[in-house]
């Protein structure tokens, strides 16, 4: 197996680093993959509930937990087929009022607002940016690996330049959304 150079001295990495380095980057595309299941699995359900008919729930009772930086808001009340159960509301809504949900038959309700399409949509940006960050690195390092004398491409400032402006775009999209989910 070659060995990579390295190209602030102009020596050779010790094969210790470049193990490091490779498990490293299937260290951040198991975390990429994971967002992205969770990520898809959450959009899943919000699609699934989507698709049950959507019912008026009278607020009978309101109630939010805090943990360290999120607030997570439950209401409780009834639909015309018995009582129901609101998770992750959106906000707290006062007795009396008139929510459209839509219910599964155990009695969970969700409302299908913009934030929780944001919030689920941020999940599987952020997980796609951190797969195509380690999968970009994983084959940079393995042509610098196995094929070193066809890595002149890989130091083209244009490319560099592209691959930067893609993982802020994507970053800021990703991360805004998110943010958007947690704040409102």
């Amino acid at each position: 197996m070659a060995q990579e150079r390295n190209p602030n001295t102009g020596g050779r990495l010790s094969v210790r680093a470049n193990a490091v380095g490779l498990l490293m980057t299937l260290l951040l595309t198991a975390v990429g993959v994971g967002i992205l299941v969770t990520g898809a699995a959450r959009l899943t359900e919000l699609s699934d509930a989507r698709r049950r008919p959507e019912v008026p729930m009278t607020v009978s009772s309101c109630s939010t937990v805090r943990t360290l930086r999120l607030a997570t808001t439950t209401c409780h009340g009834t639909v015309p087929a018995g009582p129901a159960q609101l998770t992750d509301a959106s906000r707290r809504f006062a007795e009396g009022a008139v929510v459209n949900v839509h219910c599964a038959d155990d009695g969970t309700c969700t409302t299908a607002a913009f934030r929780d399409w944001a919030g689920r949509a941020a999940l599987v940006g952020l997980g796609l940016l951190a797969c195509g960050a380690s999968l970009t690195g994983l084959l940079r390092r393995g042509i610098r690996l196995f094929a070193p004398t066809h890595d002149a491409f890989l130091r083209d400032p244009r490319l560099t330049r592209f691959a930067q402006a893609y993982c802020l775009v994507t970053g800021l999209i990703a991360a805004g959304g998110y943010l958007g989910h947690l704040l409102t």
